[in-house]
């Protein structure tokens, strides 16, 4: 007999979600009519809070602080991805998830809901995985029950037109072209192109042009009926999931009954088709395993876009889906991938053969799945490592083989099955978008109750089950990929979809006998050792539990000629953790490229040092970084404050008496080369480090930095090690759980360690910011690193001036008023790129704004003169149209994101530090309350005046003068070839036709000219300026090679570090 929703909201009513003893959040879980299951989560403690101060989450309370979350949160997924898809349509499911954001019945307007959202201070996303489908937003409180009603629309009446069907297909091809250069997609589509083709696995997730409209188009199928017949299979409310965080059950679950029971179910599905489908849920545990003995004991080698070299060993394993209370294969991985004393890896870095090394299931559908999963053992090689690949084979197999012959003991299983508990108990608030994506996803395979901690909490010890992967993990079950631009030569095959140049060869029958038969196991391989560094003291400092300390600003502790420190106890989170950041300030660490680069091998060197040390302590969450900046050493420790003081201690001490060592030096020197070669490889990050380039007066370039890197020595590092540390000033703040005497006894052992003298205010580093001349834009066109790149990326800049409260108040909400418009019109609308935004910009205390698009459909010329439509009339007639209720819209969702309390401690940690380490001091709550009072009076005018004077001059309405204008502009174009491009140099490549100059013929031609034709020639922007009627006439050309040159030229922004 059929169990009624009634009935199910009877047995869920009774269902206790297990949560941590530390979780102040309230759960319920709801089935509706139709068969959605639905988990509303609730902050009791603050909705407790909310009620006792009246506070109704009125967007125009007046008050500077609100006790609600900062956002709320919603995530649906529906259990279909690509791995249903049809044969004849490749990425139909990343299809429909881009076609539900175009408009429903209901909100028919394309942009209704990113302008919502967006306007209300939040944001949207979604993505397509093998099996499940997810889309998610963010907003403020006050709006919630709004943005639901607007999302349930998605999956009950969207409606797919015709039009958007056509512009979102660009968006797709848009899409996988942004991913053409990304090494593990590339590597990923040859796993697939030599899985079983009826394998699921096998399909084409992307989709594009080709698979969506070419080829549909040319055997005669519909793409918008074939899309309309999708979703009405797949997208019923049975087989969806729904997670939403709101601020009161009760109206919550009002709320989302009355937004989503209309959700169509099987039934009401079947009524739209003609004879009616069954209800179908897919699951491929009948599938099998993706690669046959034509692809297992395979070595696949594989030209990447990056310098590297890699070692990736796959298995193909049965699905452990079910089996989420043992987690065998995490375990394992746990295992295989230890970095401390007896690892595998330990091992291997002595013999100068790898870096790193990563072992288990990636937490995608691809790697975790109904139909199986994928183990992967993966490795970053050494250039002897390359050379030596098989002898990394052979001891990734003795280890394995020891793990199978001597099985692994319980010690372990308990101690990791603690670990995870402390974790869970202790875990920081998620964010609230981050915890109902995860959570809808874990519906779908979890019991209601264990959908908290059901991925993170290990339940029982299976031996038999363990032993049964373990027994999955041999050479004749895996195939190996090989990573390498040393493979160039040897490479005859192209992947369909990425192009990628590989080769594949079957694994010698006798190497496999080998690494199966071998009985040797090396010495120094064993299984992990006790972990010492697992926490047993939990108790807290803080007696009562107070936001009100929030308020407070940190306490300057220590303050000396050595040192400056800030300390701050919590009262609000009371988690015995501890956040611990300090820089060691030292003018010798950024003096010139050649300093930088010393500095930054020494203390990579040390990292590297001390790998087999910190590791075990990384397992019980106790982690640390150390990095060299321009400033100096930044050190950092965080985790739980029982061993956090200790650990600190001793890292300082190591980190005083480390010596470097010839051999790693070589080794470490080699990888930073590699590093800086594939430094800023995508054109987007090409693009923002060319704009931080010539705005910040002393930056090295990475030229500059890799030639000082290939001529460096080990004498020299070893001569300069004793200047870096000579003189210094300390700077930190510890936040968290802690005593004054323990910060105290903590930095009086960094100085008995480092043994440091003081230095003088004024010698201490400098931060300097070029000012860009005034009504003027300066062009930067700059080529890709990658010379395969069929991407460009167009970034105007606008700078402003030195930070104010004022100005930062005015740059965000204008920021945030573009921010949609911008992407409707450019991406949306035009289908320029699928990367296309606008972003506040701060460097060094000078502020600015930045828009950028990426593109591989259109040329550099055309997105630029796009951006400068959109920039001088089309945002400019936007902001004099726009409605009084619109403008408060956007100060309203400004002041709620400044008067809601942080997430976790180290939200707060990191805005403390940030106004430290600029020397800002504003800490926390007195900036944002300053700011608040700001967006209180701000009016449209003030923005109108603001746009017209850092980056248009606009007439504004029953006016006839024009605002005054001091804009200061960059444009960087980072171009890429067009695809086309590199399509025919590799049909010249395989054609053996290096002379044959046909294919750049009419294929490489578009309506903007040719490749060649292309440049940042300021004549192409004074043209569209005038066509526009642009204020600004003179442009100045800047060659990077140069751009020294050209910033002694400026002026400079004084005092930035303290502005």
């Amino acid at each position: 007999e059929a169990v009624g929703a009634n009935d199910l909201n009877s047995f869920y009513s009774m269902i206790e979600i297990i949560k941590s003893s530390e979780d102040s959040q309230e759960y319920k879980v709801i089935t509706l009519e139709n068969g959605l299951e639905c988990l509303l989560i609730v902050d009791a403690a603050e909705a407790k809070s909310s009620a006792a101060t009246g506070d109704t989450v009125d967007e125009s309370v007046d008050s500077s602080r609100k006790t609600v979350p900062k956002q709320v949160a919603a995530s649906l997924s529906v259990r279909v991805g690509f791995f249903s898809d049809p044969e004849s349509t490749p990425g139909l499911a990343h299809f429909v998830e881009h076609m539900l954001f175009l408009g429903t019945a209901k909100y028919p307007k394309e942009n209704e809901w990113e302008s919502f959202v967006t306007e209300h201070g939040g944001w949207s996303n979604a993505s397509t995985d093998a099996e499940i489908t997810n889309y998610h937003f963010e907003v403020s409180p006050s709006h919630l029950y709004e943005a639901l009603d607007r999302f349930a629309q998605f999956f009950i009446a969207p409606l797919f037109t015709k039009s958007g069907t056509e512009r979102e297909i660009r968006s797709i091809e848009s899409e996988f072209v942004s991913s053409n250069q990304s090494d593990g997609c590339r590597r990923f589509s040859i796993m697939r192109e030599h899985s079983i083709q009826t394998h699921p696995f096998s399909k084409f997730e992307w989709g594009n042009i080709e698979t969506l409209e070419t080829t549909p188009l040319k055997n005669g199928i519909d793409i918008h009926d074939l899309m309309l017949q999708f979703v009405e299979r797949y997208y019923v409310a049975e087989a969806m999931k729904l997670c939403v965080v709101g601020t009161n059950m009760d109206e919550l679950e009002s709320v989302v009954r009355k937004c989503f029971s209309d959700i169509p179910d099987s039934r009401q599905r079947h009524s739209l088709l003609n004879g009616g489908i069954p209800l179908e849920i897919p699951n491929f545990k009948d599938s099998g395993m993706p690669f046959d003995d034509g692809s297992l004991q395979s070595i696949f080698r594989i030209i990447p876009t990056k310098e590297r070299y890699q070692i990736d060993v796959c298995f193909p394993i049965p699905s452990l889906i079910e089996e989420y209370r043992s987690m065998p294969a995490d375990f394992i991985g746990n295992i295989v991938g230890h970095e401390g004393e007896g690892s595998l890896l330990s091992l291997l870095r002595r013999k100068g053969l790898v870096d790193e090394l990563g072992a288990g299931c990636d937490n995608d559908g691809s790697d975790r799945n109904t139909a199986m999963f994928l183990f992967s053992i993966d490795f970053t090689l050494t250039e002897k490592g390359a050379e030596h690949y098989v002898e990394v084979l052979a001891y990734l197999f003795q280890y394995l083989s020891l793990l199978r012959k001597n099985g692994i003991p319980r010690r372990i299983y308990e101690e990791i099955k603690s670990l995870s508990e402390i974790t869970f108990r202790f875990r920081s608030k998620p964010d609230p978008t981050s915890a109902v994506e995860e959570y809808s996803d874990a519906l779908h395979i979890l019991p209601a109750k264990d959908v908290l901690h059901g991925n993170e909490v290990y339940f029982e010890f299976n031996v038999d089950l363990i032993s049964s992967i373990l027994r999955k993990l041999v050479p004749s079950n895996c195939r190996i990929d090989l990573t390498s631009k040393r493979f160039e030569n040897v490479c005859n095959l192209t992947e369909r979809w990425f192009g990628t140049s590989y080769s594949k060869e079957k694994i010698p029958s006798k190497l496999i006998d080998e690494w199966t038969k071998s009985s040797e196991i090396h010495p120094e391989l064993s299984l992990p050792p006790e972990n010492i560094f697992i926490p047993s003291e939990f108790s807290l400092f803080s007696e009562i539990s107070s936001t009100e300390n929030d308020d407070k600003a940190p306490i300057l502790l220590i303050d000396d000629d050595y040192s400056r420190i800030f300390c701050k106890l919590d009262e609000h989170f009371r988690l015995p953790k501890v956040n611990a950041y300090f820089i060691f300030e030292t003018p010798k660490c950024y003096e010139t490229a050649f300093h930088y680069v010393l500095s930054d091998l020494f203390v990579a060197m040390f990292a590297d040092s001390v790998k087999e040390y910190v590791y075990p302590a990384s397992l019980a969450e106790l982690t640390y970084s150390i990095d060299a900046l321009r400033r100096g050493i930044e050190f950092k420790v965080v985790g739980f404050n029982d061993r956090l003081f200790h650990f600190a201690k001793e890292l300082i001490k190591r980190f005083a008496t480390f010596k470097p060592n010839i051999d790693r030096f070589l080794i470490i020197k080699r990888r930073h080369i590699r590093a800086w070669k594939n430094m800023y490889f995508s054109v987007s990050s090409q693009a923002k480090y060319s704009r931080i380039l010539l705005v910040q007066y002393r930056r090295w370039s990475v030229e500059e930095l890799l030639e000082s890197c290939e001529n460096v020595t080990f004498e020299d590092l070893c001569g300069f090690v004793p200047e870096l540390f000579r003189t210094m000033h300390l700077e930190g703040f510890i936040h968290g759980n802690i005593t004054q005497q323990q910060v105290v006894d903590l930095v009086e052992s960094f100085r008995d360690s480092l043994k440091w003298r003081p230095i003088h205010r004024s010698h201490r580093h400098e931060e300097r910011v070029v000012q860009l001349p005034l009504n003027k834009t300066v062009l930067m066109h700059i080529p890709s690193r990658n010379v395969e790149e069929t991407n460009s990326a167009i970034e105007f800049f606008y700078q402003i001036s030195r930070e104010t409260v004022q100005l930062r108040v005015l740059l965000d909400l204008l920021v945030q008023m573009i921010w949609e418009p911008f992407y409707d019109h450019l991406r949306t609308k035009e289908q320029l790129g699928y990367e296309v935004g606008c972003q506040t910009r701060n460097c060094m205390g000078v502020l600015g704004f930045s828009v950028m698009v990426v593109s591989g459909s259109h040329s550099p010329t055309h997105v630029t003169s796009r951006i400068e439509e959109f920039m001088t009339r089309t945002f400019p007639s936007i902001l004099r149209s726009m409605s009084a209720e619109d403008f408060a819209n956007h100060v309203d969702a400004m002041i709620l994101d400044r008067q809601y309390p942080y997430n976790n401690l180290t939200e707060v940690t990191n805005s403390i530090w940030s106004e430290i380490d600029q020397h800002r001091f504003n800490f926390v709550w007195d900036r944002r309350s300053r700011e608040i009072e700001v967006l209180k009076r701000v009016k449209l005018s003030d923005i109108l005046e603001f746009y017209a004077q850092c980056a248009h001059p606009i007439v504004v309405a029953d006016s006839s003068d024009n605002h005054s204008s001091s804009v200061r502009r960059l444009i960087v174009r980072v171009e890429g070839v067009r695809y086309d491009d590199v399509q025919c140099s590799r049909k010249r490549r395989s054609s053996s036709m290096a002379t044959d100059s046909s294919c750049f013929s009419e294929d490489c031609t578009t309506t903007e000219g040719t490749i060649e034709s292309i440049e940042a020639n300021p004549d192409d922007i004074r043209r569209s300026s005038q066509e526009t009627h642009i204020s600004i006439e003179n442009f100045i050309k800047v060659d990077i090679a140069n751009i020294s040159d050209f910033k002694r030229s400026l002026e400079i922004y004084a005092d930035c570090e303290n502005s």
